[in-house]
């Protein structure tokens, strides 16, 4: 994270939603399917200058019966 903001690159989640590292209030992952083990383990790194127009990160519960990941949805 550290080289990358270096480099005028930063975390687009980390960005939006102005929260730290290992802070994370949304979810990407969850162990064995299950809502009460989740982790914020997915990440998007873009430059500084490259603003998203749109940023979601749907509803475990759409996802879950698929993956243990939910996707990280971002339009540029």
């Amino acid at each position: 994270v550290e080289f990358l903001a270096r480099k005028n690159i930063q975390s687009v989640y980390h960005s939006i939603f102005q929260e730290k590292h290992g802070e994370e209030s949304k979810k990407t992952f969850f162990l064995y399917r299950s809502v009460n083990r989740g982790f914020h383990i997915d990440y998007c790194f873009a430059s500084k200058d490259l603003a998203p127009k749109n940023f979601v990160i749907p509803s475990s519960e759409d996802w879950l019966s698929s993956s243990d990941h939910v996707p990280i949805i971002i339009d540029f």
